[in-house]
Parts: C-alpha cells; sequence; structure tokens
C-alpha cells in the first residue's frame, strides 16, 4: 500500500486494474517528487519488444516517461478512486531488483521529470491556464491532462482534492471561492466566473418590491419553498432567489425549477450571486437597496452543500451564515435556517431541541450546520432553526438523496439489508414550517429549535448483512464505499424530541404532526417505481 496526499493506495487492485488495459510484464507503483509539482503516483513497467509496440498503438506511448494518456485515465477512473490514477507511466527493459532481496530496488527507480509541454501550460500567464494548473497539481497529474471543458469532479476530482484547488484558485483570484463551484463547473466557466466576466446583471429595479429572500433555490428543499411562498405570498410580494452559476446557468437553471412547481414568472425575482461572499457577491448599490429599502422581510436559507473536510465546511459555512446575518440585519429581516439531522449520531438519543456540539465522527456537514446554529444564536437577528432528516417528494424522489439512492438499489435488485431504517420527512412540511410564524426574536435562548422528525421510520425487513448486501446491488461507488466503512448508514434509528417542532407545526397545519411522515405511503409509491421497471437486456 503506498500513501499520497493521505490517501491509501491499494497497489494490487492498481497494478490488476493497469494489466487489463496495458501489456507489462512486472510493475511497481511508486509514490515520487516529480519536478516542482510536488509528490506524485508514477506506475513503473517493464515491457519487452512486442509488449512495448502493443502499449504505442494502443495509448501513444514511448519508451521511459509518459504522462498518462488522457483516455486510460478515463477508463481508470471508472473502475478505481481518482486518487489511484497515475500521473505518468514509465515504460521500462527491465524493473531494477535489489542484489540481496530480490525484490525491487526502489531507489534505482528513475526520477520522472516535467516537459516544457507540460509545463507550457503554466506559464502562458492567462487566468484560465492558471486555473488549469491549479487543477492539475491538486490532482497531481500534467496540465495537458486537464480539459477546460469539464468541470473538476468530471476528471476525477474529489472533495478532499478540491479543498487544495480551493485554496490556490483564492490565492490567484483573491477572493473567496465557493465549494460547489469550484467541484463542479467547466474550468473555464469557472475562470469567467472568478474573473466577474460570467455572472448575471443585477435585475433593473431588484429589491423594490416586498418579499422574501431565498437561497438554495434551485435545490430540493428550495424548490417546493419556492413554490409554496409564491403560492401564500400577498399579492405584489416577490420572491428574491440567490442563485449562482455552476455548471449550467442560473436563470436557465432557477427558470426550469419554477416551471416544474408551477412558479409564474411575476412572482420570483433571480438575484445572481454567491452565498459566501462579501454581501452574496453583489455590488454596494444593489446590496444596499437590500438592506435599506426593499421592504425585505424574511431571509430563507435552503439546500446546503455535503462536500469537503470538517474543517473545511465549518469555514465556508462561517463565511456564508456571516454574510445572511449582516444582510438580516441591515434589513431588519428574520432567519429561517434549514438545518440537519445530521448534526446528531445516526443512532441513540433521544436527541434535544437545543444547542449541540460536535462529537466524535461527526461528518463535515453536521459540524458546519453545528456552527451555523452556534452563530445564529449568538447573532442577535430574529430566527428560527429547523433541523431536517432526509426529505422525500411522493410525486418524485431525490435523485441525490442517500435515503433515496439506497432505497432504490435495494427494490431494484430485490435485496433488502437487515435493520433498513432512516427518518425521512414529506418536503412539503418542511417549506411549510419554514415560511411559518415560527421565528423567535433572537439571542441565546430564544430562537427556538424545531426537530421536524416524526417517530414513524421508513424500514424494510431483510435479513443481509451489510457486506452482502453491497455485493447485490448496483450503488454508485462513493456510497458503497461510505457503507462499508461505516454500516449504521444503513441503520439510522436515532431518537429525537419534538415538542417544540409540533407546537410549531400546529401554528401552521391543522393535519397532525404524523402526518410529517407518511411512511406507508412513500414505499408503496417507490416500491410502485422501482419494482416495475423494466429489466435491462
Amino acid at each position: 500500500m503506498l500513501k499520497l496526499r493521505g490517501f491509501s493506495i491499494q497497489t494490487r487492485e492498481l497494478t490488476e486494474s493497469l494489466r487489463e488495459r496495458l501489456d507489462f510484464a512486472q510493475a511497481v507503483p511508486w509514490v515520487g517528487e516529480v519536478g516542482g509539482r510536488g509528490q506524485a503516483l508514477i506506475f513503473y513497467f517493464a515491457a519487452d519488444a512486442a509488449q512495448a509496440a502493443a502499449n504505442a498503438d494502443r495509448w501513444g506511448l514511448a519508451p521511459g516517461a509518459n504522462p498518462m494518456p488522457a483516455a486510460l485515465a478515463s477508463e481508470l477512473r471508472a473502475v478505481l478512486p481518482a486518487y489511484c490514477v497515475p500521473a505518468y507511466l514509465v515504460q521500462m527493459d527491465a524493473i531494477p531488483l535489489h542484489p540481496v532481496s530480490g525484490k525491487a530496488d526502489l531507489r534505482s527507480l528513475p526520477s520522472v521529470m516535467e516537459t516544457v509541454t507540460e509545463t507550457a501550460d503554466e506559464t502562458s500567464g492567462t487566468t484560465e491556464d492558471a486555473v488549469i494548473a491549479a487543477a492539475a497539481r491538486a490532482m497531481g497529474c500534467a496540465p495537458g491532462r486537464i480539459d477546460a471543458d469539464l468541470s473538476f469532479h468530471d476528471q476525477g476530482g474529489d472533495s478532499l482534492m478540491c479543498v487544495a484547488l480551493i485554496l490556490d484558485l483564492e490565492r490567484i483570484y483573491d477572493r473567496p471561492v465557493d465549494f460547489e463551484l469550484a467541484m463542479n463547473v467547466p474550468l473555464h466557466r469557472l475562470d469567467a466566473l472568478l474573473s466577474g466576466q460570467g455572472g448575471a446583471a443585477i435585475p433593473t429595479g431588484a429589491f423594490e418590491r416586498p418579499g422574501l429572500l431565498l437561497t438554495g433555490a434551485t435545490g430540493f428543499l428550495g424548490g417546493h419553498v419556492l413554490a409554496r411562498a409564491a403560492r401564500d405570498l400577498p399579492a405584489g410580494h416577490v420572491v428574491y432567489c440567490l442563485v449562482r452559476d455552476k455548471r449550467r446557468d442560473a436563470r436557465e437553471r432557477l427558470d426550469e425549477v419554477a416551471r416544474r412547481h408551477g412558479v409564474p414568472p411575476e412572482r420570483y425575482v433571480m438575484v445572481p450571486g454567491t452565498l459566501d461572499a462579501p454581501r452574496f457577491g453583489l455590488d454596494g448599490a444593489a446590496h444596499e437597496r437590500a438592506g435599506a429599502g426593499g421592504g425585505v422581510g424574511r431571509a430563507l436559507r435552503g439546500d446546503g452543500q455535503h462536500g469537503g473536510g470538517a474543517q473545511e465546511m465549518r469555514d465556508w459555512s462561517a463565511r456564508g451564515i456571516e454574510v445572511v446575518l449582516e444582510f438580516c440585519r441591515a434589513a431588519g429581516a428574520d432567519l429561517r435556517f434549514s438545518s440537519s439531522s445530521a448534526v446528531f449520531p445516526d443512532r441513540g438519543g433521544p436527541w434535544g431541541e437545543g444547542p449541540t456540539v460536535p462529537w466524535a465522527g461527526c461528518t463535515g456537514y453536521g459540524a458546519a450546520k453545528i456552527a451555523a446554529e452556534a452563530a445564529i444564536t449568538a447573532s442577535g437577528v430574529p430566527a428560527a432553526i429547523l433541523r431536517l432528516p432526509s426529505l422525500y417528494d411522493l410525486e418524485a424522489p431525490n435523485p441525490r438523496d442517500i435515503c433515496e439512492i439506497i432505497l432504490a438499489a435495494a427494490l431494484r435488485a430485490g435485496a433488502i439489508p437487515e435493520g433498513l431504517c432512516f427518518p425521512m420527512t414529506d418536503v412539503t412540511a418542511a417549506a411549510a414550517l419554514l415560511l411559518g410564524p415560527i421565528t423567535g426574536p433572537g439571542g441565546a435562548g430564544s430562537v427556538p429549535v424545531c426537530n421536524l422528525i416524526a417517530e414513524a421510520r421508513v424500514t424494510l425487513d431483510g435479513s443481509m448483512p451489510a457486506r452482502g448486501w453491497l455485493d447485490a446491488v448496483d450503488l454508485p461507488p462513493g456510497i458503497a464505499r461510505v457503507i462499508a466503512q461505516a454500516p449504521d448508514t444503513l441503520r439510522v434509528d436515532a431518537r429525537f424530541d419534538n415538542a417544540v417542532a409540533r407546537a410549531a407545526w400546529a401554528r401552521v397545519s391543522d393535519a397532525p404532526f404524523e402526518t410529517i411522515c407518511d411512511a406507508p405511503a412513500f414505499l408503496a409509491r417507490r416500491r410502485a417505481t422501482y419494482q416495475s421497471e423494466p429489466a435491462l437486456t
């Protein structure tokens, strides 16, 4: 096993994966220094004349050091984690052997140097080239392997690599860089957005009508909040939707969500900006209009981000929540914040409706939510905090929710893991409560915290151990790894206090609190969806 930037690389798995695609007699994966680029994963292999000819025909490899061909890298990323894909292939006549042990003599392996071609992209001086170079550094590969038309994620970048990319981009552009922007936007577009050349203009007259400010409007929860607000707000009021550019244009994404939920165009206004930039990235005049004269009475934080390590997530969350709180103070607006049951462990309880602190095993996402809750409570801004589990829509599964993904895999395969259990809440209930009269006056002890989680659980009877179940179903590799490392992901049976949530629910609905989770109806819909899908032949 090798280590690279904290990642463990299984050398046998890497060698066997390359053996299926490359011709060689012997091979040694190794982590070595590559010029000024730092450590990189290098695959040394010995090939005879016939094997070398086959490698040249298929991949264009020459004797000696070769940057990893893009086509081969793409194939490997389909079967290996991105950090296990070598940056260089070194073709040799023979692997040097230690005279005593007879094993590979690692000290005698030839070093790899960057070529002029590989470093050219970093020396041309444009910011787009700098983005490509930063992405290459984060992934430990040559800039020539980076495609400016693809996102960092599309080229194999993961959350931890993205942290390194963000730090580099913040140095280059001298501004905060949003995690999802860095991860998911094509790199050429990322340069335009960070350079201020790709954003939409603030609409004329923005913030002149009364209404509320909604972040996360294009997310799963945010779309339902937008629909509910558009239905319930008085005539003449609008929903100001703070939307950032991503892989797709912000306007296109927002309009698509509005159409899906039947929201008329006159009921919402797009505000192009990003949550963790000062003043949302708005110019001073636009932010002043929003705060002083706009009549924006509420700010709602919708869907959140789920990537990165604990400290990085806390840092990004702290930037974002302070920007929101600054806006609320300027506008005299209250804040409704969607938090998460991830602030607690998946088991145990009952977990209360009050302050909490990070715990052993707490995810970066959970730690960020805990920090945001504390900042809101200490701010003095009138606010309410709504803790939510996974959310469901009876009519349309959320394709990004881990519980939906697990359930879909189980039902499609007809294989149910032992103890499958998780809490879920109807997304329409969450939207209704976020928009209801739930805020407190602000300050310690006066910000209501609602665990919007009923006693009912989504469960299916099964007897397969987690390991055997993973072998029987088709899951995204990342989720499969999470379950393999933490089998309790399949058995989320924590208990929660919900007295505050029950009281708040009674102010917005005549329906019993238990209706926020109709597990039988949810399971019936999902069985009809997944078990009726035609088999592939």
